[in-house]
């Protein structure tokens, strides 16, 4: 998952082997993440996709996010974050490896 904010930056999320929560920022114009994505699936393929417009994150559009809180796991891991944006949370947490709403 990429959050990208209006200056340029963004955040690059993704669930580990171990179910934890992988965590990148990269400066504008960065597509290095990319690279992750890039190998064979046979006749599947990744497709990038603008979820802007579904829950949670359409009313954090637009919005400043103004806190951040990491959500841990029995034993200290993060496995989420909390985003809020002027109040509205928008909570991501890793299920299954994936990271999900």
């Amino acid at each position: 998952m990429r959050l990208v904010f209006d200056n340029g930056y963004s955040l690059v999320l993704s669930g580990s082997t171990a179910w934890t929560l992988n965590m990148r920022v990269t400066s504008p114009g960065d597509d290095s993440w990319l690279n992750t994505y890039g190998y064979d699936l046979g006749d599947g393929r990744w497709v990038m996709r603008d979820a802007g417009a579904e829950g949670p994150f359409a009313h954090a559009m637009g919005v400043t996010l103004t806190d951040w809180q990491a959500v841990h796991n029995e034993v200290q891991e993060i496995v989420g974050l909390r985003l809020s944006f002027d109040g509205r949370e928008v909570p991501l947490v890793v299920r299954e490896g994936e990271v999900t709403t």
